[in-house]
């Protein structure tokens, strides 16, 4: 403190604060006569700084106007929900919100374990666009529009098709497409072609805008096929009991990196594709002829097919069930109940040295699979969430009808899910009154 003033007070405080007492008179009376030129200045540059803060307003007010009215606001918007559609580090956050909206997603992660095959030719399996593109960005009113798709494509179905369609999704708009037929692959043949869009401007109209975006989706509807299979263990009960009586693991010196030797649970393993199918039973390996309950022979079976999580790579949704396949060892079998309500003995088959009965889900649950949106009176959000994550395809029973081993014995279970997939890629496009900048 210097004479009873704070040496830390700032020059405009102590300008506003006039004079204190004990003061020299000449500086009370120069404080008095400045007193009405400080609260003149003080009112100035108050007001001023309300005035810009206003004119601040106004001026952005006139941004968001001029933005909303001419088109601006609107062309972002488009471009920032497309680019943010594509962006993988996005996915969770919409995937948090798609459960906040509908909690039963939530009920379909399944306690299955499933890895993809790490066969490396696998890897070109499926439909993957490697561009989508327009000649240019920005269109003027009424000009053609026309984008093109760098397609590449491969299957180990026989004779697989791709019907392509194009529509304008913010004008809802459909396009048309070249080629218009549907595109034939050949079994495990990768194929690349150019596929092309085209819009008709006469359906857009800016009417008092001087820009819009338009968001143009390309579909691709093909038919696909995901095998899977799951190592299956058996052994005879009285073996078995044996070894647990004396704390001896059945799987010891088992080297199968698809099993859990300590819990008895095996992995599923499926073919890189848009989707993933799991085969597997929740009873814990391995099985035996006895069955896991008393009087009861019968172990549960379940495939189910969900979206394969490999990222970008297949951007879509699942579409139709076609066919579905269960192969059992000779040695096993289906529950009577089960082949007389919902499988068809199709044939014998040999593969890899293992006899398989090849059975297939009757045509009537596969209907009954492609119309449960209709079924269950699902509204469009729930179906449209079914469709694009998964479902169970079928609950079922087998049991070991005979051992060809007492001893611990490898067999496989495999399934095969036949299916139409409908992928998707994205391209926003904007359109002017002119192309001259004022």
């Amino acid at each position: 403190m210097v004479n009873g003033t704070d040496s830390r007070e700032g020059w405009w405080s102590k300008f506003r604060r006039g004079p204190r007492e004990r003061e020299p008179w000449w500086k009370t009376v120069l404080s008095w006569i400045t007193l009405p030129f400080r609260w003149i200045f003080y009112f100035l540059f108050s007001t001023s700084g309300i005035v810009l803060m206003i004119v601040a307003l106004i001026i952005v007010a006139v941004f968001v106007y001029n933005a909303i009215s001419g088109g601006t606001a609107q062309a972002q918007i488009t471009k920032i929900g497309d680019v943010l559609s594509k962006t993988p580090i996005i996915a969770p956050a919409f995937e948090f919100f798609k459960i906040i909206k509908e909690p039963s997603r939530l009920e379909r992660t399944y306690s299955f374990k499933g890895e993809v095959d790490s066969n490396q030719e696998n890897r070109e399996l499926g439909l993957t666009f490697t561009s989508f593109k327009s000649i240019k960005d920005r269109f003027l009113e009424k000009e053609p529009i026309s984008l093109l798709a760098t397609v590449k494509a491969m299957s180990f179905k026989e004779d697989s098709q791709i019907k392509f369609s194009c529509k304008d999704t913010t004008s809802e708009i459909q396009g048309t497409i070249t080629p218009s037929e549907p595109v034939s692959l050949e079994k495990n043949i990768p194929k690349i072609f150019t596929v092309r869009c085209e819009i008709n401007p006469e359906q857009i109209s800016l009417v008092d805008k001087d820009v819009r975006s338009e968001r143009i989706v390309l579909s691709a509807n093909y038919n696909f096929k995901t095998e899977a299979y799951v190592p299956t263990y058996t052994i005879s009960d009285e073996k078995l009991k044996s070894l647990q009586s004396q704390a001896v693991n059945p799987f010891i010196g088992i080297d199968d990196p698809k099993l859990n030797e300590n819990t008895g649970e095996a992995i599923s393993t499926y073919n890189y594709g848009p989707m993933k199918v799991l085969v597997n039973s929740q009873f814990s390996q391995p099985f035996t002829e006895k069955g896991a309950f008393v009087d009861n022979p019968y172990y549960d079976l379940t495939i189910l097919i969900e979206t394969s999580n490999l990222g970008p790579i297949y951007q879509g949704q699942l579409n139709k069930i076609n066919n579905v396949y269960l192969y059992l060892p000779n040695n096993f079998e289906l529950a009577e109940e089960e082949i007389a309500n919902n499988f068809d003995i199709v044939e014998q088959v040999e593969d890899e040295d293992l006899f398989f009965t090849r059975y297939k889900l009757k045509e009537e649950k596969i209907n009954q699979l492609n119309d449960q949106c209709k079924n269950y009176k699902y509204d469009i959000l729930e179906c449209a969430s079914l469709w694009e994550r998964g479902f169970t395809i079928t609950l079922t029973k087998f049991k070991v009808a005979y051992l060809e081993n007492i001893d611990l014995t490898k067999y496989f279970i495999r399934a095969e899910v036949d299916y139409e997939f409908q992928a998707e890629t994205s391209k926003v496009i904007t359109i002017v009154k002119s192309l001259v900048v004022s």
